[in-house]
């Protein structure tokens, strides 16, 4: 079932402010599912992704959070291609003009 909301998120455009809405749902919704059997990767994955969803709405502080709980989740598993992880915090940071963060 997780695969199929965070597929279905996938059909929703980013640049519609209306459709991205719906898109973060089903990828929230994915989370949670994830979370529940244990899937750490693709909880941290979904997590990711939710978290340049809420960048790309200029809710930096939630997407912050989400990019949080995803390096922990990657962390704890201890999987190593972070790159998109921190191409994401430097982005946010950058935008937000704190260039001294990460």
């Amino acid at each position: 079932m997780q695969e199929r909301l965070f597929s279905l998120s996938e059909y929703y455009d980013y640049s519609n402010a209306v459709e991205r809405a719906e898109k973060r749902r089903l990828v929230e919704l994915a989370v949670q599912s994830f979370r529940q059997s244990g899937n750490i990767e693709q909880e941290a994955y979904c997590l990711k992704f939710l978290a340049d969803l809420y960048a790309l709405n200029d809710e930096r502080a939630k997407a912050i959070e989400k990019l949080n709980l995803s390096l922990q989740l990657y962390l704890s598993i201890h999987f190593t291609a972070l790159h998109a992880v921190y191409i994401l915090y430097s982005n946010i940071y950058y935008t937000d003009g704190n260039y001294s963060r990460h």
